[in-house]
């Protein structure tokens, strides 16, 4: 693994880069890992259908369960880093579960995350406003 990711995955963002796809991370130039960096940020992909039943299987791993705590979905190894969903390595055929493990996983997730930030202060009351004639509703930064 490299930077904690699946070496499939590490040699696929290597070409995409079009680097060596044998090359380390510690050898890797600072300009390389901020590419890297940036286009996971900010990669973005085009739907283009539904294939077959089973077809939508196309990978296995992620995070490993025994590396979260599952009653706040937080990583066990990096403080206030929060998993849920496909980024998980919940693996099998789960006939449709797999959406009700995303959904919940994300509910605890975020549960967790607002607990944490409510109880460290990050979030003051006189931060929280609602857009005028909207719904929405929005966090601020002060």
């Amino acid at each position: 693994m490299e930077f904690g990711l699946v070496k499939r995955f590490w040699r696929f963002l290597l070409e995409q880069e079009s680097l060596n796809g044998d090359m380390h991370w510690a050898s890797m130039p600072n300009n390389h890992l901020n590419a890297i960096a940036v286009r996971l940020k900010q990669w973005m992909f085009e739907v283009v259908g539904k294939g077959q039943f089973k077809d939508e299987f196309v990978t296995a791993g992620g995070v490993p369960i025994s590396e979260i705590s599952l009653g706040t979905m937080e990583s066990k190894k990096q403080p206030n880093l929060f998993f849920a969903g496909e980024v998980l390595n919940v693996d099998g055929v789960t006939g449709g579960f797999n959406f009700q493990n995303a959904w919940t996983g994300g509910y605890i997730a975020g549960t967790s995350i607002t607990t944490l930030a409510l109880t460290s202060n990050l979030l003051e009351p006189q931060s929280f406003f609602q857009l005028e004639g909207s719904q929405k509703k929005m966090w601020i930064e002060r």
